[in-house]
């Protein structure tokens, strides 16, 4: 494996699970890493062995970051790390648990971190419209239905031609 493909695959495994300058921080260092231990006179090769599956790596990274905003919690109140152009961080507290980062929306709850722009989101307000359609039309086609048995009952109709003769006979006294 290279560094490319290994970069690519830590890059891969975080990207979506973490805000996007979080992850260019964890690759800039690992990058870094492997750049400092082939510059000591260790091939590549024997660096990444080292290191071993990037997958797993970015498991450790993500179980961090998602304790670490559990950690970060003060008096009901979250506090967020904000990363600087400048790679510094920095903390801001928050009276919510959501917040915005560059790649998309972020919600904290119980130490976890769930991104909110994630493709089956998206489909919980859709799926919430097409319930309410579904129960609308199943309302309407219901009393309307309804609506025709009345009218086509025989008894509807004997009903109606009694009240109709009593009001007739009553008229005529």
């Amino acid at each position: 494996m290279t560094r490319y493909e290994f970069l690519e695959r830590l890059r891969a495994a975080l990207v979506g699970e973490m805000p996007d300058q979080a992850v260019q921080e964890q690759i800039r260092f690992y990058e870094g890493y492997i750049s400092s231990e082939v510059a000591s006179g260790k091939s590549e090769e024997e660096v990444l062995a080292g290191l071993g599956d990037a997958r797993l790596i970015a498991r450790t990274i993500l179980e961090t970051w998602q304790s670490r905003d559990t950690d970060l919690e003060y008096h009901g109140e979250a506090q967020h790390e904000t990363y600087e152009e400048d790679g510094s961080r920095s903390f801001h507290q928050d009276n919510s648990r959501g917040f915005q980062q560059d790649g998309g929306s972020f919600f904290g709850m119980n130490g976890k971190v769930y991104r909110l722009d994630k493709w089956y989101l998206k489909l919980i307000p859709i799926a919430l419209i097409l319930l309410v359609l579904g129960f609308v039309f199943t309302l309407f086609f219901g009393m309307m239905k309804l609506a025709i048995l009345i009218l086509t009952s025989p008894f509807f109709w004997g009903v109606i031609l009694v009240i109709t003769a009593l009001g007739w006979f009553s008229r005529r006294r």
